[in-house]
This record gives C-alpha cells, sequence and structure tokens, in this order.
C-alpha cells in the first residue's frame, strides 16, 4: 500500500469532513479489516477502514485494497493514517484472524 493510500484516506476524510460536519461524528477510528474486491469478484485481501462508534464500517476507499493477507503491512498504513486524520486506530483481533487465516 505505503503513500499514496495514506494520502487517499486523508484527504477523503478531510474532504467528508468539510463537506458533511455529520460525517466526522460517525468516523471515529481507522481499522485493518478482511474485505473483498468489488461486488461478487471472489477475490480477497485486506482493506482500511473507516469505523464508527460500534466498530462497523462507515467508508471504505478501493485504493486501500490489497489482495495480499498481510494484515501487519495494512496495520502501518492503518497507523498512518489514523495519525495524519487525527483519529485512533482501532485494532480489531477478529478480523487480524480473519485475514491471516485465509490463503
Amino acid at each position: 500500500m505505503a503513500g499514496d493510500v495514506v494520502e487517499a484516506y486523508t484527504e477523503r476524510y478531510l474532504t467528508a469532513h468539510h463537506a458533511w460536519f455529520g460525517a466526522k461524528l460517525r468516523q471515529v477510528g481507522i481499522s485493518a479489516r478482511h474485505g473483498y474486491y468489488g461486488c461478487d469478484s471472489g477475490c480477497c485481501g485486506t482493506q482500511i477502514v473507516f469505523v464508527d462508534v460500534e466498530g462497523d464500517e462507515t467508508m471504505t476507499l478501493w485504493c486501500g485494497f490489497s489482495f495480499g493477507h498481510d494484515y501487519d503491512n495494512a496495520l502501518v498504513d492503518a497507523v498512518k493514517i489514523a495519525e495524519r486524520t487525527g483519529l485512533p486506530f482501532v485494532e480489531n483481533l477478529d478480523e487480524k484472524k480473519i485475514i491471516e487465516a485465509c490463503w
């Protein structure tokens, strides 16, 4: 993933914040999840998402998706995004297990 993902997620968050104040209230953290690339594709990997107070996804960008099932790599980018947006990183150990068990 790397710097481009961090830039894209940060820009998306800041744009949403300026466009609609409620977006910031809904997005309370950053998390790394297991996800799928497109509807019905069957292709899975890791993705970085914004989460709400219940830990549910509120926003996902496909530039944050990686076919590799490398939780630690996604973790590095997710923490950078969290630092840049001022949101906390929310670790989900169940998602980590799912990512590591797949493939």
